[in-house]
């Protein structure tokens, strides 16, 4: 089986699959209990970092967003594609 994963990353001021990192940090919110962030809180904190995104087969199985000195903010990996 063939699987395309490509890297996708919103800069700052950037937020265009902002709404896709959150449905991943709310799906893993409601299963797993972790990544407990308001929306507002993670939104601006989106948008003032940097965000690497991986996708399989365009669908969003990965993300992390670190600050300009290297800080994670968030890493959230999709229960579906840890190994």
């Amino acid at each position: 089986m063939s699987v395309n994963v490509e890297m996708r990353v919103d800069a700052p001021g950037q937020r265009e699959y902002a709404e896709a990192a959150w449905d991943l940090k709310e799906r893993i919110r409601v299963e797993e209990g972790l990544l407990k962030q308001r929306r507002g809180f993670f939104m601006d904190a989106y948008r003032r970092s940097n965000t690497y995104l991986l996708y399989e087969n365009d669908a969003l199985v990965a993300f992390a967003s670190t600050r300009r000195d290297g800080y994670i903010l968030f890493l959230a990996v999709s229960p579906d594609a840890r190994g």
